[in-house]
């Protein structure tokens, strides 16, 4: 057990007098990415972004304190932020963690200790999954009480704020329910569609996807708003790319509904197609030469994830290739991350309270 100030400078958080734990997993994003960005869904009459969350999941451990102060620490990248109180924080370190404890206002001082696994800018949408984490924890200890929904549309302003830049909201939908959806979005808002896919047909993705991290971190919102620049200003053929994109989410919820796997991959590729029109940079040369790589040793598909420029690659192989592939990819730098696909979505517990008799 550490005392009160136990957390003075870095460190990590232990276990005292209340703890409660929040989880939310990670996504891969397999068709249909950045037609979930306002307002591109309402200009294109509508979209659908199919995506996948995984096991790989972002985690928040909240201690309470006898007082009122704020002391927060993320192992992944050993930052901390120590404040006397609420009204102190500033957010020059871990804003949008520090942005969602101001929304939320907690009344009581807390040790928060965040971690995710994952180096930074993969492409998983790892930081969305925190907030999600860490919002649904906010509410349960704050009472305040906001559905799933209107978490998502908080959070989306929130990490707003953060960033500058608009924010799609896929990412929150897979770290709030899990399992694999297509999200159908329009001037009505969003609707989440789960895909009935039979276990068999999700042990055979497994066997053939490949993640890999290319080494290079990246951040999604320069990407995201050239993507929006080039398409409200119909530069670079970005309209006819999205709409190229659009029928590739389509697709592919149609291909996953119905177990194609063939019309999957030509999915997936048409989404890779279209995605590197949008903006430059969107596949890197270490990128190229990953891909080239792989595709020599049985990678029959590929595309970046999140807003590309770097992070992850997701790889769809030939039967008997998937271990080739890895060596492949490790050869050129990049490196496998082992995953399997989550149907649970965000959770929150309470571990430990020693204040119960």
């Amino acid at each position: 057990m550490m005392d009160d100030c136990a957390l003075a400078g870095a460190g990590p958080v232990n276990s005292g007098f209340m703890t409660y734990v929040a989880s939310a997993p990670t996504r891969l994003d397999l068709a249909g990415g950045t037609l979930d960005i306002w307002p591109i869904y309402v200009l294109e009459n509508g979209a659908v972004t199919v995506n996948a969350a995984i096991s790989i999941r972002a985690e928040s451990r909240l201690e309470i304190r006898k007082d009122k102060k704020i002391r927060i620490f993320s192992k992944d990248n050993s930052k901390s932020v120590e404040s006397e109180n609420l009204f102190e924080l500033k957010h020059d370190e871990l804003g949008l963690v520090t942005r969602i404890i101001e929304y939320f206002k907690p009344e009581f001082g807390f040790n928060l200790e965040t971690s995710i696994g994952l180096p930074a800018g993969t492409g998983l949408g790892a930081s969305s999954s925190l907030g999600i984490s860490l919002m649904h924890l906010f509410n349960r200890l704050t009472e305040k009480n906001l559905g799933d929904l209107r978490i998502i549309d908080v959070l989306s302003n929130i990490e707003a704020q953060e960033i500058s830049v608009n924010t799609g909201k896929q990412d929150y939908f897979a770290a709030t329910y899990g399992k694999i959806n297509a999200i159908h979005l329009g001037v009505e808002g969003e609707r989440l569609e789960e895909l009935k896919i039979s276990d068999g047909f999700k042990n055979k993705l497994c066997d053939c996807f490949v993640l890999c991290f290319t080494g290079d971190s990246r951040f999604s919102a320069a990407n995201n708003w050239n993507m929006i620049k080039n398409y409200m200003e119909a530069r670079n053929g970005a309209k006819d790319s999205m709409a190229g994109i659009n029928d590739a989410g389509c697709g592919l919820k149609y291909a996953l509904e119905n177990e194609e796997f063939d019309t999957m991959v030509r999915c997936i590729k048409q989404e890779a197609f279209y995605r590197e029109k949008l903006a430059e940079e969107v596949v890197t040369s270490k990128m190229k030469a990953i891909i080239d790589n792989a595709e020599k040793n049985g990678a029959i598909a590929s595309k970046p994830l999140g807003a590309g420029g770097g992070g992850c690659i997701l790889f769809v192989c030939a039967e008997g290739t998937r271990n080739k592939v890895i060596d492949a990819i490790e050869r050129c730098g990049g490196k496998n991350i082992d995953f399997g696909f989550e149907s649970v979505g965000v959770t929150v517990k309470k571990v430990v309270d020693k204040g119960d008799s």
